[in-house]
């Protein structure tokens, strides 16, 4: 498959650098938004310092009974105490992308070139994975707050059958958040909510000072939306909406977070490949590119005695593989209430 055209969709480098280049300002501008409490990157190099099926990530544990009475007036010495750490295992899954077919006269149909096909189809990679990473940090970290901690970070606060009130996300609901985290509430960074919890929370709850108005319609006048003092991260990750039975509400999670609460990471990448049907009556290419992701969420660990190694999306997203790390529930920067809609 020889070809000279870098332009040519056959090529892959083209396709594959705009992959790179739109996933790195899709990631930034992901990061920037969550305020670094669900990370995204991309770091090739990682793998060939930590290799496996997974790695273990360290964790000092907190010292029990670090100050105490010191009894001046017994003989002998003072009980001496250890600095330790546990091992916290994340997860690695690969993953793949495509394959995809693309004919040689597609560009000619379409009415576009070569190089434009290349490019859209580097920047649709770039988007998937940029979704496939960001639903399934969310969605770990959703499993993780309801069982971690025998679940001191997580409340169901909907109601059973719909005979039932609805019961919409609230400042009191947020403040029983906040003292999830007992006197470590300062870890709380960010609040991460579906979009139909955001317009209630702006319809009840947010101040309209801060919104221009048209002929008595409220428009957004540019500012960042906070909630009592911490920014709101829109996301309509699909962990976040669970739907019921017809007699129940829909039930939506909001999440209180803290730094690096949740990180999703590409530790390795394979080249795209491409395979070719030279005989067939339109001659096609297939693109197909792969590569491994690295789950972690702080203060808890994935289980891979239970949930393997290589874990489908399902498998790995289920609370039960995620364990609690930690000596003390304040080390786990995360919390998680279900709430209704208004309407």
């Amino acid at each position: 498959m020889a070809n000279s055209l870098i332009a040519d969709t056959r090529i892959p480098e083209q396709l594959q650098q705009i992959q790179w280049a739109g996933l790195a300002e899709k990631l930034d501008v992901f990061n920037a938004a969550s305020a670094g409490c669900i990370s995204l990157t991309s770091m090739p190099a990682e793998l060939a310092t930590k290799p496996g099926s997974h790695y273990e990530t360290i964790r000092f544990k907190t010292i029990a009974s670090l100050d105490a009475r010191a009894d001046v007036a017994a003989d002998g010495d003072i009980t001496t105490l250890k600095l330790e750490t546990n091992q916290g295992a994340s997860v690695l899954q690969t993953r793949s992308l495509g394959p995809v077919e693309v004919s040689d006269d597609f560009s000619d149909r379409s009415l576009s070139t070569p190089a434009l096909v290349a490019s859209n189809l580097g920047n649709q990679f770039a988007q998937a994975q940029l979704q496939a990473l960001r639903n399934n940090a969310i969605a770990n970290a959703v499993a993780a707050a309801t069982n971690a901690y025998s679940a001191a970070h997580y409340t169901d606060n909907t109601p059973g059958a719909a005979a039932g009130a609805r019961v919409p996300f609230t400042a009191a609901i947020a403040e029983g958040m906040l003292n999830d985290l007992a006197d470590a509430r300062d870890l709380a960074k960010i609040w991460v909510m579906p979009s139909i919890v955001f317009s209630n929370l702006v319809t009840a709850n947010l101040a309209y000072s801060n919104l221009d108005s048209v002929a008595g319609s409220v428009l957004n006048n540019g500012m960042k939306y906070s909630f009592m003092g911490l920014p709101i991260l829109v996301v309509d990750a699909p962990a976040l909406t669970m739907a019921q039975t017809s007699s129940y509400y829909t039930k939506y999670g909001v999440m209180l977070l803290g730094d690096n609460a949740t990180s999703a990471d590409i530790v390795s990448e394979k080249p795209v490949e491409t395979d070719r049907n030279g005989v067939a009556n339109s001659p096609t290419t297939i693109f197909r590119g792969q590569y491994t992701a690295n789950f972690n969420i702080t203060g808890a660990k994935f289980d891979i005695t239970n949930g393997g190694i290589n874990p489908t999306d399902a498998t790995m997203n289920t609370s039960t593989n995620w364990d609690t790390d930690g000596d003390d529930h304040r080390e786990f920067p995360l919390v998680l209430n279900l709430v209704n809609s208004i309407a």
